[in-house]
C-alpha cells in the first residue's frame, strides 16, 4: 500500500512543479563552483539599510564588486562600473527630475579621498554640459 501511494505522489509533485514556473524571493545569490558569490540580485543589494532599493551586483572571482545596476527607493536608476580594486570608475544615472548624468572617475585618489572626474549631464533647458574636475573638485574645463 505504501509503494502505491509513493508512486502516485511523485508524478503529482512533478506535475505541480512543471505547471508553476514562478520562483519568489527577496534575494538571489549565484555562486561559482568554488562557492564564491559571483552575482546577487534582489532587495538591499546596494548594501544600504534603506528599504526598497533593488539591484544586481556582479562580482569578480576575487570577490571584488565590478558592476552594479540599482533602482533607488525614489525610482532613480543608476549603473556603476568598478575597477579591479572595487573603486567606482564610471557611474551613469537618471535623476528624479529625469536628467541623465554620466561620470568617469580618475584612478588616483587624493589625500582627501577625491579623484579627478569627467562629468556629462543635461541642464534643465536640455542643453548638454561637460565638465572636467581635478582631484580637489575644481573645474579645469567645462562647456558651456
Amino acid at each position: 500500500m505504501v509503494l502505491v501511494a509513493g508512486v502516485m505522489i511523485v508524478p503529482m509533485a512533478h506535475e505541480a512543479l512543471s505547471k508553476n514556473r514562478t520562483v519568489e524571493a527577496e534575494r538571489f545569490v549565484v555562486r561559482d563552483g568554488n562557492g564564491h558569490v559571483r552575482a546577487v540580485f534582489g532587495m538591499g543589494v546596494d548594501g544600504s539599510a534603506r528599504d526598497g532599493v533593488i539591484g544586481l551586483r556582479l562580482t569578480a572571482r576575487d570577490g571584488v564588486s565590478r558592476s552594479e545596476l540599482f533602482l533607488d527607493v525614489d525610482g532613480t536608476p543608476f549603473l556603476r562600473l568598478q575597477d579591479r580594486a572595487g573603486k567606482v570608475a564610471l557611474q551613469a544615472d537618471v535623476s528624479p527630475d529625469d536628467i541623465p548624468g554620466f561620470v568617469l572617475l580618475g584612478k588616483r585618489v587624493g589625500t582627501d579621498g577625491r579623484r579627478a572626474a569627467a562629468l556629462v549631464t543635461f541642464g534643465r533647458d536640455d542643453r548638454p554640459t561637460v565638465r572636467l574636475a581635478d582631484q580637489r573638485g575644481d573645474t579645469i574645463w567645462s562647456v558651456p
